[in-house]
């Protein structure tokens, strides 16, 4: 179920900004359905994962309590242009999805 997600960078205060948007809804297993009177089912990203060039600069433990499609924002230093940047996540149904870009 991978959802569309967007990674944009830019250079702010002397580190390069990573800002990861994650299009999908967040569900806690606590709402009822109005419709059918039934839980709705769990489903959350549980981990977000920061790269640059293939190694990891950053991970983001989270869980039921992240807001429907989240922003998440990292700073990392000593980032060049042309460097790849990837962000992956994995949700409790063991869903991935990420994105990547190409600093300018």
């Amino acid at each position: 179920m991978a959802k569309a997600t967007q990674v944009k960078t830019r250079a702010k205060a002397g580190a390069t900004e990573i800002r990861y948007r994650i299009n999908r809804p967040m569900e806690t297993g606590w709402r009822i359905d109005k419709d059918t009177k039934r839980e709705i089912a769990a489903h959350f990203i549980q981990k977000i994962m920061f790269e640059v060039n293939g190694k990891q600069v950053a991970v983001a433990d989270v869980g039921m309590g992240m807001s429907t499609n989240p922003l998440i924002i990292v700073r990392v230093k000593n980032i060049n242009p042309s460097d790849s940047v990837e962000v992956k996540w994995t949700d409790n149904k063991s869903e991935r999805g990420g994105a990547s870009t190409t600093i300018a």
